[in-house]
This record gives structure tokens, sequence and C-alpha cells, in this order.
């Protein structure tokens, strides 16, 4: 992660290089908002914001995606959500982490795809205002298709337990 500091020297050097000699013909103000621009757009590049996919992660969010489309289409009632995090990675454990939500049903799908294991996915199936129990079923990411996907969400979602 690059600090202010380094990214305010970056800058300065684009200055100094020619690349910012605009800025001496505008006003203080106008400066400043193109610095901060500048500034913003640069820590945006270098900052993790940006989504890396991993390839098992890629793949299966292939899946979830086509997945997700037949559920809308066959069961408008559900919407299930997904969302894709690597805050795992924030936090030093190289694991990315897709997660399904059903708003109506509160229940949620956890899936876990850790880089040590890239071949295997790891699920969970869990509520939304509850944290997740340490038993994780495993099962091949090969094994993983669309259909496994829409049944997942299918009768877990709509199961009344």
């Amino acid at each position: 992660m690059h600090t202010q500091r380094q990214l305010f020297g970056f800058c300065q050097w684009l200055s100094i290089s020619g690349q910012l000699q605009f800025v001496r013909k505008v006003s203080r103000d106008s400066a400043v908002r193109i610095f901060f621009s500048i500034y913003f757009i640069i820590w945006f590049y270098f900052s993790s914001w940006a989504l890396v996919l991993t390839k098992p992660l890629a793949i299966l969010s292939d899946l979830v995606t086509d997945a997700h489309t037949n559920i809308q289409v066959d069961f408008t009632e559900l919407d299930p959500i997904v969302g894709v995090s690597q805050q795992m990675r924030r936090a030093g454990i190289a694991a990315d982490l897709v997660t399904i939500d059903c708003l109506r049903s509160g229940k949620r799908i956890i899936i876990v795809l850790q880089d040590h294991q890239p071949e295997l996915l790891h699920y969970q199936f869990s509520f939304r205002d509850q944290d997740p129990t340490a038993n994780f079923e495993q099962m091949p990411l090969a094994d993983v298709s669309v259909k496994t996907l829409y049944h997942w969400m299918s009768s877990y979602f709509l199961s009344t337990q």
C-alpha cells in the first residue's frame, strides 16, 4: 500500500518532469483541485479497491452469474444478492469469499476459495444475521456447475427451515 507521502512525492515528480506545468498558469484553488484529482486517480490506481479475480474465482463468478440469472427467471420472488469479497486477503488470509443472500428468507450461502487449495470449494448454508460456524463442507471446484448452484439457491432459499 502506498502512503500519502509516496503519492505526494510521485505527484511532485510529475510536476517537476513537466507533466503538470500547466498548474502554474491557473489559480491556486484550481491547482489544488487538479492536484487532489490527480492524487485520487493515483491513489485509486495503487489502492486495493480493484478486485483482482484469481482463476478459481473467475470460474466461480461465471457459474454463479449464470445460476443467479436462471433463478431470477424461474423464481422472481427470490431475487438473491451475490457478493464477491476479498476482505479476507486484506486481513492476511489468502482466500476469496462469495456470498449469495436471500433477503426474503434471511438465508445466506457462503463460498470460500482458498489459495492453498485452489481445486476445492468450501461452502456453508448459513443465515445473514448469524456468524458462520467453523464447519464448512468441501467439494472439488471442477464438480460445481450452474445446475449445482441453482439447486443450492432454489432448495435452500425456498425451504422453510
